[in-house]
């Protein structure tokens, strides 16, 4: 190793003072980040005090900000529990019930969550991806313009996505039950 010391000397030093660098870069960018936060604090703290006069700013000023947001709505509580969740059935029932039997078809998924739902068919042409939507959307449904992807035998893949609006109501089958 005698013939490579001056080598080994020399990548020790280049070594050295990349670390140095490396480190020394590392403390400027923190001090510059840090100077950052304090800044915004200070202006989230301008804010608070400008919004809420005379009171108190609190360690957790955006959690304040929050639940005073939450306040002004009139929401109690923000959890998913809070949200009042439609039946998937009644849905899946209004669905069924205005799929038309003119068109043949064969249902492939039905995806229901809250009142929103998905429909994937398999159908003879788009046009009757058409229909479909369009007998949906008369009977109250806030329908999505239909995918369509052409699949085995030239028949038509179509994904139709919905929602049933919060004013309508199931209409009555013939027997005059609701659905």
């Amino acid at each position: 190793l005698r013939r490579d010391r001056t080598a080994i000397a020399r990548l020790t030093l280049a070594v050295g003072f990349l670390v140095a660098t490396l480190c020394g870069t590392l403390l400027w960018q923190a001090r510059v980040y840090e100077s950052l936060a304090v800044q915004f604090n200070q202006k989230q703290l301008d804010l608070f005090r400008s919004a809420f006069p005379g009171q108190r700013a609190p360690a957790a000023i955006l959690g304040r900000i929050k639940s005073e947001a939450t306040k002004a709505k009139g929401i109690r509580k923000t959890d998913a529990t809070s949200v009042s969740q439609k039946s998937a059935l009644v849905t899946l029932q209004r669905v069924v019930a205005n799929l038309t039997e003119e068109i043949p078809m064969e249902v492939r998924e039905i995806k229901i969550e809250n009142s929103r739902f998905s429909i994937e068919v398999e159908l003879q042409s788009q046009i009757d991806a058409g229909k479909i939507a369009a007998a949906l959307a008369r009977e109250g449904f806030d329908v999505e313009p239909p995918s369509t992807t052409l699949v085995n035998g030239g028949h038509v893949l179509a994904t139709i996505n919905a929602a049933m609006d919060a004013t309508s109501q199931p209409r009555p089958d013939d027997r005059g039950a609701t659905l």
